[in-house]
Formats: C-alpha cells, structure tokens, sequence
C-alpha cells in the first residue's frame, strides 16, 4: 500500500493572521522609542550645528587674526546663524538657516553676566581665540539650551546645551544627565 502526501501550497489563514498580530505588537511596542529617538536625534543635529557655527566662528578669528574680531550671531526664534568679521563685512563668512537638519529645535539663549537676551544675541572671538566684548555693547552668549518642544522629558526627549566660556572653549553637554563620575565629558559642568 502507497501512502502519498499532500506537499504544501503555502500558509495558512490562521498562520498569516498569528504572524501580524506578532508584528503588531512588537511595532506598537517599538514606536514610542523610536519617535523619541528621531526628536532626540533631531536635537543632536541642532546642537552640533550651533556648536560647529560658533567653534568656526573662533578658528575664523584666529586665523583672520583682526582686532575687532569675528562674531558668532544666533537667531533664536529659527535656528539661523550667521559668521561675520567685526566690523561686518557685506557677505557674511558663513550663513546656516535653522531649518536645515531640523525644523523642531527650541534655543534658550543665556548671556555672560546673566542679562536678558537680545533678539539677536551673538558672541565676538578675539585674535587669540577668548571672548570678546560685543562691538554693540550687548552681553555675549554664555550658553545655549536646545531642545525639542515637541516631545517632554517624560517622554524620553534629551535636551543639550552648549557652553561658551569666556576663553572661548566651546563645549556641548546633557544637562539632564546624572553621573556617579564627577569627570564624566557629558555632563554639564
């Protein structure tokens, strides 16, 4: 006697429907993280781009090496900034619209001796590389907090800030981060 088997033709129903009712699940589990990964990462990409404006704004000055400087200016309101020498040249340096890499960035800027904020805060870099005053006698920038109005810490967002020392070292750190490392580079001094 011969006993033949029918082959497989494919899955079936109850199959598919178990295998997406899995992916479901893992996709809803998933998707919360990965929103607050992208705005996290939406923040990273503007706190690096206002770091590089302003540490180009010092090699600027020390490589031009002119007595009134070149000025690093911050446009909170849209992420703007612009490098120009001191007196300011009819074509800036360099220009990069707030817009570009992210449109979701919220900048809280705080000046040297704790004075309110201009519309347009900026900070100078001397020949040496050190924070000069401003040629309009409004504070410099001490530092810049960044973060993502979209998402709440709860949430998971990770907001940073950029530190401007009188020297001139610019800085960017987690303000928000706890460590048992006093030395840690990522917390905020």
């Amino acid at each position: 006697m011969l006993i033949r088997s029918t082959p497989s033709r494919g899955f079936t129903l109850i199959e598919v429907m178990i295998t997406l009712a899995v992916v479901g699940i893992l996709a809803a589990l998933g998707l919360p993280s990965f929103f607050a990964w992208i705005q996290n990462q939406k923040i990273r990409t503007a706190s690096e781009a206002v770091i590089n404006g302003v540490q180009l704004a010092r090699a600027e000055a020390i490589s031009r090496n002119l007595s009134g400087g070149v000025q690093f200016i911050l446009v909170p309101a849209t992420g703007d900034w612009t490098v120009n020498t001191v007196p300011a040249s009819a074509k800036p340096l360099h220009v990069r619209p707030g817009g570009e890499g992210t449109v979701n960035a919220s900048y809280n800027v705080a000046l040297f001796g704790g004075a309110a904020p201009s519309t347009t805060p900026a900070v100078t870099f001397g020949p040496l590389g050190g924070v000069i005053p401003n040629p309009d006698g409004s504070a410099a920038i001490a530092q810049i907090d960044i973060s993502n109005p979209m998402i709440g810490t709860a949430d998971g967002a990770r907001p940073l800030r950029v530190i401007v020392a009188p020297s001139g070292n610019v800085v960017m750190c987690d303000p928000g981060l706890t460590v048992t490392n006093p030395g840690d580079p990522r917390a905020c001094p």
